[in-house]
């Protein structure tokens, strides 16, 4: 039996060269994983997490199933490592855009995934009213 397997290494811990490939040596080659940004909470916080699929409204159940006060100090924890704080910024940076009000980018997007589902104000005030609340409790922190 034959099992692909896809390695993907966070760009924060990749050794230096190239744009893709990881470059895990001679015995692997530069092509055996690829490098990727984004990943290097997962060397941080290793919580087991079940994921059954992803869709627009993964934040909506992920803000459900947490504080802000909660995750802001997870996000804490992944700042504070320097193999996921770039990486940890660059997302922090990003959620008043995708989050902040009900114009930004994705509470649209969740709104139309849930027409019928979920109230269109009860999603927004969810997705607005977290990322608020967490920007706050990190910017005090």
């Amino acid at each position: 039996m034959v099992v692909p397997v896809d390695l993907i290494v966070p760009e924060a811990v990749a050794p230096p060269g190239g744009r893709r490939g990881a470059r895990l040596g001679k015995v692997y080659g530069r092509r055996a994983a690829r490098r990727a940004a984004g990943l290097e909470g997962a060397l941080v916080e290793r919580s087991p997490v079940e994921v059954a699929a992803l869709d627009d409204t993964d934040v909506l159940r992920l803000f459900g199933a947490t504080t802000p006060d909660s995750m802001a100090l997870s996000l804490g924890r992944l700042l504070a490592d320097p193999r996921s704080a770039g990486a940890t910024r660059v997302a922090v940076g990003r959620l008043d855009g995708l989050f902040g009000t009900p114009r930004s980018v994705a509470v649209p997007m969740a709104v139309r995934t849930l027409d019928g589902v979920l109230d269109p104000a009860t999603v927004e005030a969810t997705l607005t009213g977290f990322t608020s609340r967490l920007l706050a409790t990190l910017a005090d922190t």
